[in-house]
């Protein structure tokens, strides 16, 4: 479940932050987005997507990011902001906030197309189960 990019990237040694989202498919209450930088050839045998986890695992999972990563950040959006910018926008904002403050010049989001001077951002559809770093903040 690790990426290509991911693999590609860290043979040249470098950190690489996922980004992903909660929330925003129900539309009710806030919306939380998380990055998460893993290091080097991290691997995990349960991190994957959190909607393919049961509350068990999701939990395990969870401790095991936090204690593991590099960086974690968590932004929450509240209602208010999602009820005057958008959903979509109100989220892309929060991701980006998170992308610049990323340790990483690389930020893998699911499905979340944005730009940021000095940083390469690459959306993957479906990324949370493509790329172990996005999985690891759709858990967190």
């Amino acid at each position: 479940m690790i990426h290509p990019l991911e693999t590609k990237r860290w043979q040249t040694s470098n950190v690489i932050a996922g980004i992903d989202e909660a929330g925003r498919g129900p539309l009710a209450g806030p919306c939380v987005v998380a990055c998460v930088l893993l290091p080097i050839d991290y691997s995990h045998p349960l991190i994957n997507d959190s909607k393919q986890l049961n509350e068990k695992y999701r939990l395990a999972c969870f401790e095991d990011i936090l204690r593991d990563a590099i960086y974690v950040g968590v932004v929450s959006v509240s209602e208010s902001v999602i009820d005057r910018d958008n959903i979509y926008q109100a989220t892309k904002n929060a991701m980006m906030n998170l992308a610049v403050d990323a340790p990483s010049d690389m930020i893998l989001t699911d499905a979340m197309p944005f730009k940021i001077e000095g940083k390469e951002i690459i959306d993957l559809i479906h990324g949370d189960a493509l790329s172990i770093s996005i999985a690891a903040a759709s858990i967190v």
